[in-house]
């Protein structure tokens, strides 16, 4: 009797035993569990978190301040649980991305503030992800712009720090929008360009006829602009163009190719020329 008694309770602890046990031979853990690295199922940091060695492949892992980052490719959803699909991922859906990767575009919505939107969809802080010659989907988080990072989508100003955007803190030349990376706007709301760029009809900065000559719209009250009466002379007994213009071959300041091409005779001596 007391031999049966003993088989049975042997067999009892061996089946909960097993039913406790995860992972490759075993099978996945009851739902809302976690299987450890050593394989068994509970719901603790010991068994949930990935950098514990958490199974994703056999339970729940979970991420978070208390359970720390999703392994490697993995997305940490609002409720704290890591995984792959659009419902961990998507950014609408409320991605963690300081504890995993998120996606982000057109139907998985913007990266969290200060990240930047992939080519292919990811949020991140690197090059990579924000460098808008490697791809960066400005619509979608932050985009950085300069000599390292190439310039900003049409429409859109660099500005001082190097990130791309519209708003006057991006677009206005009195808070250092560069250029050479991306447009510049002008007028009442943008104020002035820079020295030696011109303010076209439609506000933006620039150093062409379309951006210059007074036929095409050129506001001159808030940059250069070039007709025949308005260009300063230059030359000898004239002396040199205003910073950032050209001396034509005829000895009139300006910043189009008419006078700033070599080609076309323009004068170093008395201001920039192109070549």
């Amino acid at each position: 009797m007391k031999i049966k008694l003993f088989l049975y309770l042997l067999s009892l602890f061996i089946s909960l035993s097993r039913a406790a046990k995860c992972g490759s031979g075993y099978g996945k853990c009851p739902a809302g569990q976690c299987c450890s690295k050593s394989g068994y199922c509970g719901t603790t940091t010991d068994y949930c978190s990935a950098s514990n060695g958490c199974q994703s492949d056999y339970g729940d892992c979970k991420c978070g301040k208390e359970f720390g980052n999703c392994a490697s490719g993995q997305c940490c959803s609002k409720k704290g649980y890591c995984g792959k699909t659009d419902g961990y991922c998507s950014s609408t859906n409320g991605c963690q991305s300081e504890f995993g990767q998120c996606k982000c575009g057109s139907k998985l919505g913007s990266c969290n503030a200060n990240r930047c939107c992939s080519k292919k969809g990811y949020c991140g802080e690197t090059n990579a992800y924000c460098s808008t010659s490697n791809g960066c989907q400005s619509g979608f988080g932050l985009c950085r712009c300069g000599a390292e990072f190439g310039k900003c989508t049409a429409g859109q100003c660099c500005n001082k720090d190097g990130y791309c955007g519209t708003t006057t803190n991006y677009c206005s030349k009195s808070n250092g929008c560069q250029s050479e990376f991306g447009d510049c706007k002008c007028g009442k709301e943008f104020g002035k360009c820079g020295t030696g760029l011109c303010c076209s009809k439609k506000g933006y900065c620039g150093k062409t006829d379309a951006y210059c000559l007074s036929t095409n719209g050129c506001q001159s009250q808030y940059g250069s602009c070039q007709g025949e009466t308005e260009n300063i002379k230059c030359g000898p007994g004239y002396g040199k163009c205003p910073a950032g213009q050209c001396c034509s071959k005829k000895g009139y300041c300006g910043v189009t190719s008419e006078f700033c091409s070599a080609s076309n005779g323009c004068q170093s001596d008395y201001g920039d020329c192109k070549c």
